[in-house]
């Protein structure tokens, strides 16, 4: 880097400045303590640029133990400060940071998601704030098939064994882990463990992400400092990288087909949609809430003017199915052409859209179908 545009940058540092724009080939800003917006009339550094990182990192881990994980995750924005330059490395890990850093670990995303209604962080964590700044990273963590309790104390400290168990649960979820045969490691400690969770830790072992001491015990319940939560989540993106691998590719469109009619009645218009499983196959499902679909009706404009959800409740818990190999799963339901208000609609043509929303094998799907509709 030039030392001009260097010093520059050093000296609008010190003088406050929050505003430091990178451009280089596939870098983006790594501000990880300050909230900034970016302009285009900052400075501009050439390919060879070094990222902010490297001048403007971490006050509180020169010499920690973990500094080199700690500084590989900050470098790739799985991890961030907690303001004023400080990392607070033996600060304790609460279940809201765990799934922040776990999000960000997977890239783990929205983008494909279509959903019914728009998502709160209540609806998968009753204990949530949808205000807060995790808000977003708990909606998209359970889209994603994150395996924690509804009724979790997000700022509660979270144990050694469940961030473990979480991670590799995550892990062989979204990657093509090679297939092992394991020679389970003899635990001192195991009877404090979940068994629900044993082959989980187990496998951790095996990844090398963690390692029994010399009295092979692992010391489940110990609370998880940030510290040692960069080290495992280090640990576990060593082993990917390692071993190549790439994220799972689930196929479910080619294998379920989704499919609308209609008939009309002296009730209104029954709407029969049917999921069709054209497969040998099993497919687990797993739906957000007592909710399993919804219909919703567009005006030529493309204005909803009727959603069968609404005004309804549903039970806020996981629901699973099970989508047996050449089975057609059906829902009906009778719209007497109404908007939502109970007002019949005037003379028309409408759009009927049957959808259904669900995740498997981690990832979320929507299937629908829909159909024209003549009010006369």
């Amino acid at each position: 880097m030039n030392k001009n545009i260097l010093d520059k940058m050093k000296k609008s540092l010190a003088l406050g400045m929050a505003t430091v724009t990178l451009l280089s080939v596939g870098m983006a800003p790594a501000f990880a303590q300050v909230d900034a917006e970016t302009t285009s009339t900052n400075y501009e550094v050439a390919v060879t640029a070094v990222p902010i990182s490297a001048y403007l990192g971490f006050t509180d881990i020169a010499g920690n133990m973990y500094e080199a994980d700690i500084k590989a995750l900050y470098e790739k924005e799985i991890i961030k400060g907690v303001g004023n330059g400080a990392f607070n490395p033996t600060g304790q890990l609460n279940y809201a940071q765990m799934i922040q850093v776990l999000v960000n670990l997977f890239d783990l995303n929205l983008d494909t998601v279509k959903f019914i209604k728009e998502p709160l962080a209540t609806d998968y964590f009753i204990n949530a704030d949808n205000n807060a700044w995790y808000a977003n990273a708990l909606i998209t963590a359970s889209v994603n098939g994150i395996n924690l309790p509804n009724d979790i104390d997000l700022n509660e400290t979270v144990t050694k064994e469940v961030f473990l168990a979480t991670l590799v649960s995550m892990m062989e979820s979204k990657y093509n882990l090679p297939m092992i045969k394991i020679a389970p490691a003899l635990i001192s400690d195991e009877a404090d463990l979940d068994i629900s969770n044993l082959g989980l830790i187990q496998r951790s072992l095996v990844y090398g992400i963690t390692a029994l001491d010399d009295k092979q015990a692992f010391y489940p319940q110990t609370m998880m400092t940030r510290e040692v939560m960069a080290s495992y989540v280090n640990g576990a993106l060593k082993y990917l990288q390692a071993h190549n691998l790439t994220q799972k590719e689930v196929k479910l469109y080619d294998v379920l087909n989704a499919s609308l009619k209609k008939t009309e009645t002296p009730e209104g218009v029954k709407l029969d949609f049917a999921l069709t499983n054209s497969s040998n196959e099993s497919y687990d499902i797993e739906y957000g809430s007592g909710q399993e679909y919804d219909i919703v009706v567009l005006d030529e404009n493309g204005n909803e003017v009727y959603r069968w959800s609404y005004g309804r409740a549903f039970i806020m818990m996981m629901v699973m199915k099970t989508i047996q190999p050449n089975e057609v799963i059906e829902y009906n339901s009778v719209w007497n052409e109404t908007d939502n208000d109970g007002n019949k609609l005037s003379k028309g043509t409408y759009t009927i859209r049957f959808e259904t929303s669900f995740i498997y094998n981690g990832l979320s799907f929507t299937f629908e179908d829909s159909l024209d509709h003549v009010i006369e």
